[in-house]
C-alpha cells in the first residue's frame, strides 16, 4: 500500500500552537510559584522610631551625676530618672509613652565601695562569684582590668514574660576597697531576647558597650607632712 504524503503546510501551522499553549502554561506555574503567602508579624512600636545601630549617636552618661562612681555609653535619645534606692534609672524615648515601659526597656545602674581586707584582683573576682545565681556562670577580667559577671534570667511579671540582663563590673581600688557597678536591662522577652526579636539590637548594643565602662579613681586623702 501506498503511505499516505503528508501536507508540509498543515504541519507547519500546528507545530506554532503547541507552542504558544507550552509558553502558556509554563508562565502559569511561575506566577503560582512566585505567588506570596500573606504572614503576619508583630511589629514593635519602636521599629520605626529608633535609627540603625551603625547611625545611632551616643552620649557619656554617669552614676552617680556627682561623687565616685562609673562611667559609659548610652544613645543620645535616651532620657535618665531616679529608680529605686539609689539607683539611676535609663530608658529610651517612646512617643506617647510617659516615662519609662517595659515595651521599651529599663536599663538600672547603682555603684557603691566595698570595703575588704586586701583589695587586689583575687578581691574582686571572689566578690564577683557572690553574685552568681548558678555555677556555670562564669567571671572575666576585661581590658581596663575590671573583671565582669553577666548572666540573663526570664520570668512572669504584670501579666508579660520579662528578661533581665545582668552586668556586674568590679574594680579593685587599693587598699581596702572595691567599686562595684551593677547593670540591670529589663524588658518584654519577645521584644528583646533572640536574634529575630523586633528590639534585639538594643540588647546587642548595650552587651557592646556597658563592658567598656570607666570607673573613677578613688582620691583618697593626702597625709599632711608633720
Amino acid at each position: 500500500m501506498a503511505r499516505k504524503k503528508l501536507n508540509k503546510k498543515n504541519v507547519n501551522k500546528r507545530k506554532p500552537k503547541t507552542r504558544v499553549l507550552r509558553r502558556a502554561v509554563a508562565v502559569h506555574k511561575t506566577k503560582k510559584a512566585w505567588k506570596k503567602k500573606k504572614s503576619i508579624r508583630f511589629r514593635s512600636p519602636l521599629a520605626k522610631k529608633l535609627s540603625p545601630l551603625k547611625s545611632v549617636r551616643f552620649k557619656k552618661v554617669r552614676h552617680p551625676e556627682d561623687g565616685q562612681g562609673v562611667q559609659f555609653r548610652l544613645p543620645t535619645s535616651w532620657k535618665q530618672t531616679w529608680g529605686s534606692e539609689d539607683n539611676s534609672l535609663f530608658y529610651p524615648a517612646l512617643p506617647g509613652v510617659e516615662g519609662p515601659s517595659p515595651v521599651t526597656g529599663r536599663l538600672f545602674v547603682r555603684f557603691r565601695l566595698e570595703p575588704v581586707g586586701d583589695a587586689n584582683d583575687g578581691a574582686a573576682f571572689g566578690l564577683l562569684l557572690s553574685h552568681r545565681t548558678d555555677n556555670s556562670q562564669t567571671v572575666t577580667q576585661l581590658e581596663s582590668g575590671a573583671h565582669m559577671l553577666h548572666f540573663q534570667s526570664r520570668h512572669n511579671t504584670e501579666g508579660y514574660h520579662a528578661i533581665d540582663y545582668y552586668w556586674f563590673l568590679a574594680m579593685p581600688f587599693p587598699p581596702r576597697r572595691i567599686g562595684l557597678a551593677c547593670f540591670m536591662f529589663s524588658g518584654v522577652a519577645e521584644l528583646f531576647d533572640g536574634p529575630k526579636a523586633p528590639e534585639a539590637h538594643i540588647a546587642a548594643m548595650l552587651e557592646k558597650e556597658i563592658p567598656k565602662a570607666v570607673f573613677d579613681q578613688e582620691k583618697l586623702p593626702i597625709p599632711k607632712k608633720k
